[in-house]
């Protein structure tokens, strides 16, 4: 849904409000590991639009995770892009790993397989941003849900800015290197970018 609205797909007044729309051009964009294809049929969903760049989750099973991420990511840091937005739905997530959502649909991604896709995503020093939705608290009875999802984060987000961090430490002169004392070890960045111009936004979701 919200992939839709912000592409240009849907009533007007939620798609192009204050005369902005859409917010994010369709081949600025990525459906990644959807899986609902019957249910689209089904309640006679919209297309998606054709400049749109679509990896289902049988061609990501089919590519392995890793290759479609980074195919995924080089079709967002194109030269004439400047960045890219990650909105991850937890109902992508397998009903078994993430019971906490409203719309159930079985065979979604393993823990296993969103990691590298966020390690991809967040290593490529492109993106901008991250936001999760969909999550339920209140049908997460144990929180094992919740765990996993910060577990994934943590691990992915804090290698990007980990990494990111070493080489600006590298880049410093002797000198610099002193004044911070010893190089960084045990660092987690986790940060969101807001482009005031929204023509600029992009978004992988």
């Amino acid at each position: 849904m919200d992939l839709a609205l912000v592409t240009g797909c849907g009533p007007s007044h939620l798609t192009n409000i204050v005369g902005l729309g859409p917010l994010v051009r369709s081949d600025d964009a990525v459906a990644f590991a959807y899986r609902d294809h019957k249910d689209q049929e089904e309640y006679r969903s919209q297309r998606l639009p054709s400049q749109l760049k679509a990896i289902d989750l049988p061609a990501v099973r089919a590519m392995g995770i890793e290759a479609a991420a980074r195919e995924a990511v080089e079709h967002l840091t194109r030269e004439e892009l400047k960045g890219f937005f990650i909105h991850l739905d937890a109902d992508c997530l397998d009903d078994a790993i993430m019971p906490a959502v409203d719309f159930h649909m079985p065979g979604g991604l393993s823990w296993d397989e969103l990691g590298p896709l966020l390690r991809v995503a967040s290593g490529s020093g492109k993106a901008v941003g991250i936001e999760i939705t969909i999550y339920n608290p209140r049908l997460d009875k144990d929180s094992s849900a919740a765990r996993g999802l910060a577990d994934v984060l943590v691990v992915a987000l804090g290698t990007a800015a980990y990494r990111k961090a070493i080489s600006a430490y590298g880049a410093l002169n002797p000198s610099e290197r002193r004044s911070l004392g010893r190089q960084p070890r045990n660092i987690l960045g986790v940060g969101a970018y807001c482009d005031k111009s929204t023509k600029n936004g992009r978004s992988l979701q």
